[in-house]
Order: C-alpha cells, then sequence, then structure tokens
C-alpha cells in the first residue's frame, strides 16, 4: 500500500509546475460539440508543453494524435457525451483506467454534475475512484453546474466536500457568481482549506480574467484548469503567463 500512495503522490507532483501550483490546459471540450478555436488540439499540446504547464486534459482519441509530451503531465478525460445540447450536464464514462495507464496518463478527470446527480452515475465515479486508487493514479473531480456564471458559493462549498468524500485527489470548480455573502464565502474559503487541491475553472470567455483570478487566489484556489479563456483568447500566450503569475508561490 506504501508503494502505491508513493506513486500517486509521484504523480500529483509531476502535475504541479516549478512555482508550486496546478495550471492545467483543459483541451476535452470537443466532444460536446462544435468548439471554436479547438480545431488543433496538437498545437494546443506543443502550447503547454512550451510554456512549462502542470499538464493538459484530453480524451483518449486526442493522445496519439498529440505530440509527444515530454515532461507535460496528462489528464485523461473518462467522461464525455458528443452532444451540444442541454444534456451536456448528464455525462456517462467513455474511458477507463487502463487506457490511462496505455496512454502513460498521470491522471484520470471525472465530470460530475453535484446537484441531481443520477445514482448510477455515482456507481460509476465510485467505480472508477477505486480502480485509479489500486494502481495509485489521481483522480480530478471536474465540477459541472447548470448555470456556471450564478454558481452558488453555498452550493460550491458543498461539492468540494462531496467531491473529497468521493475520493478526489483534486478537484476543478467554478468561481461563485451567486450567494456572495460573507457567511457563504467563508463557508467556501474553509471547504476549499479543509479538501483536497481546488483548482478554478475557466468557463466561456471572460471579459476581466484576471479578476477572476485575484478572486480564486484569495478563496484559496491552488491553480487553474482553464481552456476556452486560453484557446479562444486573442492573445492566448499572454493568458497563460497570466494563470501563471497568478498563482506562483
Amino acid at each position: 500500500m506504501a508503494r502505491l500512495a508513493w506513486g500517486k503522490a509521484n504523480r500529483l507532483a509531476k502535475l504541479l509546475t516549478e512555482q508550486g501550483s496546478y495550471v492545467l490546459l483543459a483541451l476535452d471540450h470537443g466532444l460536446s460539440g462544435p468548439m471554436p478555436g479547438l480545431e488543433d488540439v496538437a498545437r494546443w499540446v506543443e502550447v503547454a508543453s512550451r510554456h512549462r504547464l502542470s499538464g493538459v486534459v484530453l480524451h483518449r482519441g486526442m493522445v496519439p494524435r498529440s505530440p509527444l509530451l515530454g515532461r507535460t503531465g496528462l489528464v485523461l478525460q473518462t467522461f464525455g457525451l458528443p452532444d451540444a445540447g442541454a444534456s451536456r450536464l448528464g455525462r456517462v464514462p467513455v474511458a477507463s483506467v487502463d487506457d490511462a495507464l496505455r496512454l502513460s496518463a498521470d491522471a484520470i478527470a471525472i465530470q460530475l454534475k453535484i446537484d441531481g446527480a443520477e445514482p448510477r452515475v455515482v456507481e460509476h465515479v465510485a467505480e472508477l475512484v477505486s480502480a485509479a486508487d489500486a494502481v495509485g493514479l489521481p483522480v480530478l473531480f471536474m465540477v459541472t453546474v447548470d448555470d456556471p456564471e450564478h454558481a452558488d458559493a453555498g452550493r460550491l462549498a458543498f461539492a468540494i466536500r462531496a467531491c473529497t468524500e468521493l475520493g478526489a485527489d483534486l478537484i476543478k470548480v467554478p468561481l461563485p457568481g451567486a450567494g456572495l455573502t460573507p457567511d457563504r464565502l467563508a463557508a467556501l474559503k474553509q471547504a476549499i482549506l479543509v479538501a483536497a487541491p481546488v483548482l478554478v475553472a475557466g468557463g466561456p470567455l471572460a471579459l476581466d480574467l484576471d479578476a477572476q483570478l485575484t478572486l480564486a487566489v484569495s478563496l484559496g484556489f491552488s491553480g487553474a484548469c482553464i481552456g476556452r479563456n486560453v484557446f479562444q483568447a486573442e492573445r492566448p500566450e499572454l493568458v497563460l503567463e497570466q494563470i501563471q503569475e497568478r498563482f506562483a508561490h
């Protein structure tokens, strides 16, 4: 058991930047429908490697179509659904722990809707977490919500706790856009403090990403897992530098 624990710790360490934070480039959007800016995934994998990001998040079919990652970590997305419509939140398992090991992944990602999660989905999540833990593979939980731009701070605190209870090693959540009372923000900050490392989700292209990153740092986030705010930005490399600077320790 100790050896497996060491293996998981070593993989998590690989997903840290030189500055000691997690900065992941999410490139797993293509399965949900046409995604402007993500036509050439290999280009963005190369950008991530050049900027020494922690890693990239990919679906398994895009891994062999990408350049070798070298020191850049790979997080294999295990949930998805080829549907650009409203059912995009009801994702299902699309890859296994064996797929992750075969592709030399450093972690797997699970997309989970906390509010109204179906029992069978939670069963799938539990099975994946157990299988990953058995081989020392970290699990990144990606929390999805119906309206990410107006996510409630109190519900996000619960989501973080629920993901920790389910065995998350890393947790990705959107920033709160509602429930911004002192009590709820304090509860969110406390949930982040005692949970597995929490990463801020980028969401749709933001008008003021710097303000969002400032809020994330003040709440205790350990890094970011961002896609559209990079590959849809006018100056993506400047955005990456901004993210890295904000989370430099």
